[in-house]
């Protein structure tokens, strides 16, 4: 019998499920065509890693809201995912959201100064 999730520590594979990793591409993508077809000038790379940092967080904070939300709904629909299966905790969901909405708003922050 697997120990309870709280037990074992961080598991990465299961917060990278969570927030939809391999995804997260596309809205970096989406951020940088928008800056590139719209910016004036030459490209600016710090603005770009910057846009790439909120884009990010803010993608990876819905995906963990989403799954929070759907919590019970996915016990039935998806058993495999990370917070029915017990792989990480509800608890552990919620500080992955806030890590990755805090980044997003600190990259915000730095794009305007």
């Amino acid at each position: 019998m697997n120990p309870p999730a709280a037990s074992r520590g961080i598991d990465l594979v299961a917060v990278l499920k969570l927030i939809r990793f391999p995804l997260v591409f596309t809205a970096i993508a989406d951020s940088a065509a928008g800056y590139l077809v719209f910016a004036p000038g030459a490209p600016d790379l710090r603005v770009l890693g910057l846009l790439a940092a909120a884009s990010s967080g803010l993608y990876f904070f819905g995906m963990a809201m989403n799954d929070i939300a759907d919590r019970h709904r996915d016990k039935v629909l998806a058993p495999g995912r990370p917070l029915p299966s017990g792989r990480i905790t509800l608890a552990g969901a919620v500080r992955a959201a806030g890590l990755a909405v805090t980044a997003a708003c600190v990259a915000v922050l730095l794009l305007k100064s």
